[in-house]
């Protein structure tokens, strides 16, 4: 084994990141392990070290020495035994909500330490890889790389810090970092460990959590859902009021239940529009009644149930952050004729209105070199990766979903062709979505 500085025997190595490699060592004169960070960044080193120096917290590493050599910083801490969080997840998938609640606590803990810090202390790269899980239970926090005094300037923030999937959208739009980007990286944690889905690989999904399982308590949605807010205003905006709301979680299912009267009623005033129409037809109606004062009661209940949607639901946001901008798209040729028929496609018109903004952001889109690829939701709900030119089979519906942010200009040129297997072209259908 190798001695360095006299003193220290590295034993292996146990990880390695894109600009530190961590070995295990021992000292020699103590006979005690010890993490070593090895880097190169000595900005990083410095942040990490007068970080670390001015903390004291059971959820931190403790620095016990600090030595550079030959352009390198040498960062001696606490060894810490048990797996990383990446580890875990990968072992056990999807871990029950009450554990979940109980971790995320736990990291809440120490981030509501860093936050009363003068300044504030902002992690700002929370993430499964970071965050160690000891034998008894308990969590402790690595790496401190990419931690940021709220004091320091716009310009010193600009690093490379955040990872796509756990990092809060403004880290990556150069905003300088509040503490509530800390909040939108522990939501994401919490979504994966329920979810056992890793928003960082394909095809980039962080679907809505009772969608997953229903047997998952509606307040746990709840908070993942406010943590995960892409406008941080709407976030919680401290670890206080996280830590209440996690302690809390089983009360807040009142707020689900007004989200359900909400619904009702504007699906109440849309059905009253379809009777409205339907009954007279069935029943009969004048030639003279047509247009007018058939369609008075309709007309009323179809406006009164926009007006309403608007009203009710003009506060509801995306869970997953994502602007959700939809377009149904008919590949088929039907016929239709009279009356019967215009009153249909009236109310088909009507139905993409409603609940057009009440559907949730279900996919995260990425760029790979000069194509786009995105999410695609099948008649099964099954999800798959789709791309510039690609084919694929349908039996009823898809559904085409791309983030506003990952819209590479100011609008998308999109063309939908259906044809048979023979190739022959039925109908095609170009649009665009603008951001």
């Amino acid at each position: 084994m190798d001695i360095i500085f006299d003193r220290y025997e590295v034993i292996k190595e146990i990880g390695r990141g894109s600009f530190s490699e961590v070995y295990l060592v021992r000292d020699v004169h103590l006979s005690r392990l010890m993490a070593l960070k090895k880097m190169k960044a000595p900005v990083e080193t410095n942040v990490e070290l007068e970080t670390l120096k001015a903390l004291s917290n059971e959820a931190l590493p403790v620095v016990y020495d600090y030595r550079q050599d030959e352009g390198y910083d040498y960062l001696f801490m606490e060894y810490i035994e048990g797996v990383t969080l990446r580890e875990y997840i990968k072992n056990n998938k999807r871990t029950d909500h009450k554990k979940v609640l109980n971790t995320a606590k736990n990291i809440a803990l120490v981030l509501r330490y860093l936050h009363r810090q003068k300044p504030p202390v902002i992690y700002r790269d929370l993430k499964p890889e970071n965050i160690m899980i000891k034998p008894d239970g308990s969590i402790k926090l690595i790496d401190f790389g990419g931690v940021l005094r709220r004091s320091r300037s716009l310009d010193e923030s600009k690093g490379n810090y955040g990872t796509k999937g756990y990092g809060a959208p403004e880290l990556f739009r150069g905003k300088k970092p509040e503490v509530s980007a800390d909040v939108y990286s522990l939501g994401a944690i919490m979504h994966e460990m329920i979810s056992g889905i890793d928003p960082n690989k394909p095809p980039y999904l962080r679907r809505p959590l009772r969608k997953i399982d229903k047997a998952i308590p509606q307040g746990v949605e709840y908070i993942v859902n406010k943590c995960l807010e892409s406008d941080e205003r709407r976030r919680y905006q401290t670890m206080d009021d996280l830590i209440k709301d996690l302690d809390n979680y089983k009360r807040l299912r009142v707020k689900d239940y007004l989200f359900a009267v909400k619904k009702t009623i504007v699906l109440g005033l849309y059905a009253a529009a379809v009777l409205c129409a339907l009954i007279p037809l069935i029943r009969g109606v004048d030639q003279n009644d047509i247009p007018f004062p058939y369609l008075i009661k309709p007309l009323f209940f179809m406006a009164a149930a926009i007006l309403s949607n608007i009203l009710l639901f003009k506060k509801i946001s995306l869970s997953s952050g994502v602007r959700c901008i939809q377009k149904d798209i008919f590949l088929t040729e039907k016929g239709y004729m009279g009356l019967m028929g215009v009153t249909f496609f009236a109310l088909g018109c009507l139905s993409m209105l409603l609940f057009g903004p009440l559907m949730p952001g279900r996919a995260y889109a990425m760029e790979q070199g000069e194509e786009m690829w995105v999410n695609i939701c099948n008649s099964k709900e099954r999800n798959v990766l789709f791309r510039n030119d690609d084919e694929m089979m349908i039996e009823d519906k898809v559904r085409l979903e791309i983030p506003k942010d990952d819209v590479p200009e100011d609008s998308l040129s999109i063309q939908v062709v259906a044809t048979s297997d023979t190739g022959k072209r039925y109908v095609s259908r170009k649009f665009r979505v603008r951001k």
